[in-house]
């Protein structure tokens, strides 16, 4: 648990950091919870440096510094692992749209990637089929969500697909 107070020594800031063990074995809510809990403590540690700009000596100043840079990647890597480990809202209809298109992992040599037959570049994201199954319906969630799943871009996205899966959305 990271407790720093006005006018804590960096050293002494360091000291009481502590790292908040994520382990991927953890149902998804407790890993979400620690993993926003090291993110939230890594940057009080960088708030506190900027806020107490003459505290500790330059070496102690890196340390707490590294400490907190650390704690905020590390919570927001298992921030992403949490979050593709969750299913998007229209999971059964990405399911259902997958059946009439490709594998998961497909190049079919047509311009369309992975299970959903995304082309080149869609969603921000190059080639889809590089993607697990879960981040291939998460980029999809976040594109129909843009166009607010509307019935005429849906279907314009996959017109042989969609009409029958239009009633999971």
């Amino acid at each position: 648990m990271f407790i720093v107070t006005i006018g804590t020594a960096p050293a002494q800031a360091r000291e009481t950091a502590q790292l908040t063990k994520c382990s991927t074995k953890q149902p998804v809510t407790v890993h979400l919870r620690c993993a926003k809990v090291n993110i939230r403590h890594g940057q009080q540690l960088l708030r506190f440096l900027k806020r107490h700009r003459q505290a500790g000596t330059i070496r102690s100043r890196r340390s707490v510094r590294s400490s907190g840079r650390y704690l905020v990647r590390y919570g927001r890597r298992h921030l992403r692992v949490a979050i593709s480990r969750t299913r998007p809202a229209h999971y059964y209809g990405w399911l259902c749209i997958h059946n009439g298109e490709g594998a998961w992992n497909a190049n079919t040599g047509n311009g369309f990637f992975g299970g959903l037959q995304a082309h080149y570049g869609w969603g921000g994201i190059p080639r889809m089929d590089l993607l697990s199954p879960m981040q291939q319906m998460w980029v999809a969630e976040r594109e129909a969500g843009k166009n607010g799943f509307s019935y005429s871009w849906m279907r314009g996205q996959w017109p042989n697909t969609f009409p029958p899966c239009a009633n999971y959305f």
